[in-house]
């Protein structure tokens, strides 16, 4: 209490530099765009233009290979075996054979590629479920899993008893000698 006013000034002048100072730090570290931007600008363009040609190259590959496999999925195994009919006939008579042969060995390989391909596609999908669930899981707080895996535990307990008891015939009714001794007789209402 004992400062005067200019040293007070002075103090919130400094602190109000201060915010300044880390509130256009937080500002520069949260604006991706402009982030994203200066790098780009820093960027020497002759070291990447060859790394950007190499992967339309690479992109344009795939996706040429993929296009093929489908149409060679889809078309009928008879692809060799159709010009070999234009042949004259001794040349057919042998060379159609051999062509119907190849059209089943590729007909079978796409096949095989293909379901390869899905069994692979149906593995990298579990690996990616299996990992996003195992992160998921590992962000949540734990007294939220017991939650959840409590709740899940109650109404499955609760599912099964309800469906037990339905499914259960009631029992018969009991006559006195059934009951035996042991049973008190209800008592009369007072008066």
């Amino acid at each position: 209490m004992g400062q005067d006013p200019d040293e007070l000034r002075e103090a919130i002048e400094g602190t109000r530099r201060r915010m300044d100072e880390t509130v256009l730090a937080l500002e520069q570290k949260i604006d991706i765009r402009s982030r994203v931007r200066n790098r780009i600008r820093r960027l020497e363009w002759r070291r990447t233009v060859p790394y950007a040609v190499g992967a339309v190259a690479v992109t344009g590959g795939v996706v040429t290979g993929v296009v093929a496999l489908k149409v060679r999925a889809g078309a009928p195994a008879a692809r060799l075996a159709s010009p070999v009919r234009r042949l004259p006939s001794p040349a057919r008579d042998r060379a159609l054979p051999v062509a119907r042969g190849a059209d089943r060995l590729l007909a079978r390989t796409a096949e095989s590629i293909s379901e390869r391909r899905q069994r692979a596609l149906q593995a990298m999908s579990r690996e990616i479920a299996k990992a996003l669930a195992e992160e998921q899981d590992r962000r949540n707080r734990w007294y939220l899993r017991v939650a959840r895996d409590a709740g899940g535990a109650a109404a499955t307990t609760a599912a099964t008893l309800m469906v037990r008891r339905l499914l259960t015939p009631p029992p018969p009714p009991y006559s006195a000698e059934e009951k035996g001794p042991w049973v008190t007789r209800t008592a009369s209402p007072a008066r």
